[in-house]
């Protein structure tokens, strides 16, 4: 087997990350203050490609969070709202592959 066309994990992860598409580690914009629930991010985003994190804990859709249109359907999902409201110093950030 000819080796030099094989890509290694890691290697392959970095370029697949590299792309200008996604957004990686970004602090989700609203008031943690165990009353607000309702956070949004900078840009558009796939709603089947986000993944959301609670200090460092991923969370499961539907369970945790939901996602939707700020502005409407049809506008692009840019909005993650919890089932519980994070508290005062507890971090939210997301990775998600943003919206064509």
């Amino acid at each position: 087997m000819d080796k030099r066309n094989l890509l290694d994990a890691p290697r392959a992860i970095r370029l697949f990350f590299q792309s200008d598409d996604w957004v990686m580690a970004e602090i989700l914009v609203g008031d943690c203050d165990g009353v607000n629930t309702v956070f949004n991010t900078a840009f558009k985003f796939d709603p089947k490609v986000i993944w959301v994190y609670l200090d460092g804990q991923r969370m499961i859709p539907v369970i945790d969070y939901a996602v939707s249109e700020s502005g409407g359907v049809g506008t692009g999902y840019d909005t993650v709202t919890f089932t519980f409201a994070p508290l005062e110093h507890d971090n939210v950030i997301c990775d998600y592959c943003k919206a064509d």
